[in-house]
């Protein structure tokens, strides 16, 4: 163990030598490790040390292993070989692993205590996904609590737990807020308080009561601003105030944590009793990055190594000198970061008892026994926990110890003092450095997402619904050569299916006389749009890209009171929306640079050119009620087409504000015409129009075939072919390994069958789960439905709404009555009163030939579906007419391939949720009774809207061509 805590010849140090040496060989080896604990027969660990380490392609072995792994892919010896590698990975995690429980890590805490040094006690298991998990862990809390009082009464006084202030507590413990709520909704911020209050404030109360310490764990930045919040409200309560036993983390690899510390020591003058503050460099540094960049935010890390060193340094300076209200806790590895405390202290002429380190459990115990012999106090970060919710834990040490990067790998690697104890600045260390933004590109990237963990962001679309509603009910009329027109036709109110009593919008729907005034403006227009330059069109979509982002707050707000999506769902919705604009005006741009120029002989010039077919009738639904209609818009006008859209009919405000800011973009009249009306008169009139080239429609199948059906007949005048652009539903499933992490299996498909209440196409309606694993799917699945909140769209804190009207409601409720009828109800959440409120459901027991297991039914409606292994899991998933989305959950190499290769869907999402495509990244879209059209946001879509035409000239006269080449 030594000084860098991994030294000698076992099958820790050999396999940490090994990553060290092959970054793909480490993450092989890591994702083993992460998946061994779900592993419970010989055959099954030989199965997946064969799949990871014996597949073509994979990582070079190391010798130490390779025997090993060769008789894994053997098939012999498989039970020895499979008990052995037990045997090292539980060793290796006793390494970083206290014990299973508080009284069961005693005796390793007595024995550190003997030694002089002292522990913070923390329960591994990271992720919670319903109340009664959370209850369980809070349960824990309190038993290790409990436990270690009872012992501590035993344990000697100490000159180290010794400050100027008096004794430190002999018990300590550090308490991760994910563990306690299965939510943890940075929007709601009035729900994280009513979290706290059940399961936090018990805990709090006990420790207080017992002379205990607290400390608060930070964990992703997602979390990092609600949990300082939340931190701030409870420490400042009456019956916290004055106690100084509660303390919190600060990561130093953050960009903001300096702004941070300092609105820390705010709160403890607030609250007039100090804080104590664990100073981190932080453990997610890969995934904040990775993430960042998959959303399109600011990094909220350093990038570089030196700049976290410098800011620890800061960081540490700035505790140390206002210790009096942050008591700190240095937490590193780094004899550096150690020697400049150390130093700051002496400096400051501050007791050695008013600061304290701290080190990692199984690490550096050189270190930690050199420090201590300093006089400084030595509290050791103490895991506790199973193995299986414990190794997320394991694998984040591991990868901790093995960053090339790390000081602990430099001192193993035997780099000089001088090298180890550099200054960061020497380095291009700079504390300062504000947070990297993604770089630009020269073509497409997705609009980022709003990041409502930040409470500005809140704050923001908060004023954008206030304001909002004061012009309510929107009135909305047909919008002819840019002009709005009173309505001629049906009218009607919409209401918000959150609370019917609101009404959004009254309606004038379009006339048949109206339809053929819209028609014969567009076709007008048709010969000087379909003429005028690509790039001129590309730009007016550019520009209508930025007039939705300068109104992006407004339309969230209004499409969570039209259609009750919920905030997160509706800001994606606009962001799709705008991506589809910049989308299509790069490729209708390529599309036409790519084309201008075919092979050619000696005295032959051959052009391929694409035009617009001419009128487009856009027939939008209203689940995403801007995306959707602004893409297939933007499809068709961008390559010359002129469009009647027609959008459903829950929907039109949304419809009527992306006609305005349409016109604001600068589209010229006669373009595009906005005809609000029913499906029944004003669609089926557009399908059959004899001057209507080309029909671009989403929605069901039952309306989707008909459009197919009444586009096919040729009527008088009609002068071509329609073309029918079709995307309709899905019984989307997601299939569950044996071996899958159900902590993200579950999440996943919860996240996937419930979002937006069920009514995205690509919603999750079956869960089929391999046999060995189906009771434990289903009992963590129930947990996590009957912990959803059900309520209004536009509350923060609801993950889900209402559906769209009383259509919906009561076709759920339908099915729903049928499906309890033919499986088992498995779970199910509350609703409120006073909307369009459908019952989030889990139905198990579910067969292929159910009608739960086939037909569609577009709500909150899970059919939860047993196989007993994975060919069988296919044949169910591939039994159905659709074919739009798929998820596949598991940890075995070899599976993935066989789905990825035989689940017959247009979109198979691994390892995460089925819903969320985005533009160019996920080109959506699928087959059989899903869909006849091109892939949205794809590559190929806009060749759809066009016709193509050829031209071959010869360009010899009398014998003379131009030079070829």
């Amino acid at each position: 163990k030594g000084g860098a805590g991994f030294g000698g010849a076992g099958f820790t140090a050999n396999m940490v030598r090994s990553v060290m040496a092959d970054e793909a060989f480490k993450i092989e080896m890591f994702r083993f490790v992460d998946v061994l604990p779900v592993l419970d027969d010989a055959s099954e660990v030989a199965r997946h040390i064969d799949e990871y380490f014996n597949r073509a392609g994979g990582p070079a072995m190391p010798g130490w292993m390779r025997a090993g792994a060769k008789l894994a892919g053997a098939g012999f010896a498989k039970g020895l070989l499979a008990a052995q590698i037990e045997r090292n990975v539980v060793a290796m995690a006793r390494q970083f692993i206290a014990g299973e429980s508080g009284a069961a890590a005693l005796p390793r805490l007595t024995v550190m205590r003997a030694n002089g040094f002292c522990a913070s006690v923390d329960l591994l298991g990271e992720k919670t996904l319903g109340h009664a998990e959370a209850a369980v862990y809070r349960d824990r809390y309190l038993e290790v609590l409990e436990s270690l009082a009872a012992d501590a009464a035993s344990w000697p006084d100490s000159c180290a737990e010794q400050a100027s202030w008096g004794t430190v507590p002999k018990v300590n413990i550090s308490v991760k807020l994910s563990a306690l709520d299965p939510h943890f909704d940075p929007l709601d911020r009035a729900g994280l308080l009513r979290q706290a209050d059940r399961l936090l404030v018990p805990i709090l109360q006990r420790a207080q009561q017992l002379g205990a310490f607290v400390n608060i764990d930070m964990e992703d930045d997602a979390a990092r601003e609600a949990s300082f919040w939340l931190f701030s409200e409870l420490a400042c309560r009456p019956e916290f105030a004055a106690w100084d036993g509660l303390g919190i983390v600060i990561q130093a690899y953050l960009v903001d944590s300096f702004a941070d510390l300092q609105k820390l020591r705010a709160v403890a003058q607030r609250r007039g009793a100090p804080i104590t503050v664990r100073l981190v460099k932080g453990a997610y540094w890969d995934a904040e990055v990775i993430h960042s960049q998959q959303q399109g935010w600011p990094i909220p890390v350093y990038c570089d190594k030196a700049d976290t060193d410098a800011n620890f340094e800061r960081l540490t300076h700035y505790l140390i000198e206002h210790r009096a209200e942050l008591r700190p806790a240095i937490a590193s590895h780094n004899a550096r970061s150690i020697a400049v405390a150390m130093a700051a202290v002496e400096a400051g002429s501050a007791p050695p008892g008013d600061i304290e380190f701290q080190m990692l459990y199984g690490m550096a115990e050189g270190l930690m026994a050199a420090v201590r012999q300093r006089g400084f106090r030595v509290r050791i970060y103490t895991p506790v926990g199973e193995m299986l919710p414990g190794m997320a834990y394991l694998v984040r040490r591991l990868l901790e110890n093995t960053s090339n990067e790390g000081w602990l790998v430099a001192a193993q690697e035997g780099r000089s003092a001088a090298e180890l104890m550099v200054r960061p600045e020497e380095l291009g260390g700079d504390a300062a450095r504000p947070a990297r933004t993604q770089g630009q590109t020269s073509g497409f990237s997705n609009e980022p997402l709003r990041n409502y963990n930040h409470h500005a962001s809140q704050q923001r679309w908060e004023a954008a619904l206030a304001q909002l509603r004061q012009s309510l009910p929107l009135p909305v009329t047909p919008i002819l050569s840019g002009a709005a027109v009173a309505g001629e036709g049906v009218r009607w109110e919409r209401h918000n299916p959150s609370d019917t009593h609101e009404v959004i919008a009254a309606v004038e729907g379009a006339s048949s006389t109206q339809l053929e005034t819209a028609i014969g403006a567009a076709s007008d227009a048709f010969p000087a749009w379909s003429e005028r330059p690509v790039s001129q069109r590309a730009e007016l979509l550019i520009s209508l890209a930025a007039e939705l982002r300068r109104r992006r707050d407004q339309l969230t707000a209004l499409i969570c009171l039209e259609v009750g999506k919920p905030l997160p769902d509706a800001d994606a919705d606009v962001a799709e929306a705008i991506d589809f604009c910049t989308y299509y005006a790069h490729q209708a741009l390529r599309l036409q640079a790519g084309t201008a120029l075919q092979p050619e002989l000696p005295g032959e010039a051959n052009q391929l050119r694409y035009h617009g077919r001419g009128v487009a009738a856009i027939i939008a639904p209203w689940n995403f009620p801007l995306a959707i209609l602004t893409g297939m818009t933007a499809a068709a006008v961008v390559v010359g087409n002129t469009v009647i859209m027609k959008p459903a009919e829950q929907a039109c405000a949304v419809a009527a504000a992306l006609m305005e800011a349409m016109i604001a973009a600068g589209f010229p009249s006669g373009v595009i015409q906005l005809l609000p009306g029913t499906g029944e008169v004003i669609g089926a009139a557009l399908v059959r129009h004899p001057q209507i080239a080309l029909v671009a429609f989403t929605g069901s199948k039952e309306v989707g075939l008909a459009i197919q059906a009444a586009a096919a007949k040729v009527v008088p005048g009609q002068r071509q072919l329609r073309r029918v652009i079709c995307e309709m539903g899905g019984k989307n499933a997601i299939l569950v390994d044996d071996d899958a992490d159900l902590d993200e299996a579950v999440s996943g498909v919860v996240q996937s069958a419930f979002g937006f209440a069920g009514q995205k196409c690509s919603a999750c309606s079956r869960v089929i789960v391999l046999a060995k694993i189906y009771d434990a799917f289903c009992a963590r699945l129930k947990d996590a439905i009957e912990a959803l909140s059900v309520g209004r769209a536009e509350e923060p804190g609801h993950h889900l709404g209402p559906v769209v009207d009383e259509a919906a409601q009561a076709k759920v409720q339908y099915y729903r009555e049928i499906a309890v009828q033919e499986g088992e109800l498995l779970a199910q959440a509350t609703v409120p009163s006073g909307g369009h409120f459908a019952v989030p459901t889990a139905i198990g027991g579910v067969l292929a030939e159910h009608r739960l297991g086939r037909q569609e039914v577009f709500g909150p409606l899970l059919a939860v579906m047993r196989a007993k292994d994975l060919n069988e899991a296919l044949k169910i998933a591939n039994s159905s007419e659709f074919a739009l989305t798929g998820g596949f959950y598991s940890r075995s190499p070899a599976r993935i391939d066989t789905v990825r290769a035989r689940f017959e869907v247009g979109n198979l999402y691994i390892n995460r949720s089925c819903t969320g495509a985005l533009v160019e990244r996920h080109p959506f879209g699928g087959f059989r009774m899903s869909g006849a059209g091109p892939k949205a946001g794809g590559s190929d879509y806009l060749l759809a809207f066009v016709d193509a035409r050829h031209t071959s000239e010869n360009t010899m006269r009398r014998g003379f061509a131009p030079t070829v080449g």
